[in-house]
């Protein structure tokens, strides 16, 4: 099963019940992310979200979510209510270790 398999699998699991694990948003963002300058991945290697949380998903999705599939925009929709929830914050001590 590859990467975006398993987030679907747990956003599935967790629509409706309760937000995604650490592991899954850090997947998500890895593979979302605009480039080494961008605040999504700042969120991808860190964990820290350094601007407000609607602009880090709509550095990620903005452009995709009109034309994403239902399962991409579940997942979409999962990330934004994470980021939404976590906040602005700094690095997440062992972020680099969360992988699904």
């Amino acid at each position: 099963m590859g990467d975006m398999e398993k987030v679907v699998a747990e956003c599935r699991a967790k629509h409706g019940v309760q937000e995604i694990s650490d592991a899954c948003a850090r997947v998500i963002a890895s593979l979302y992310h605009e480039g080494q300058r961008s605040l999504s991945y700042s969120l991808a290697s860190t964990g820290a979200i350094t601007d407000h949380p609607e602009q880090v998903w709509r550095e990620m999705f903005g452009t995709l979510y009109s034309g994403a599939s239902a399962d991409e925009k579940l997942v979409m929709d999962m990330m934004g209510t994470y980021l939404t929830r976590a906040g602005q914050r700094r690095p997440v001590c062992g972020w680099s270790g969360l992988w699904l």
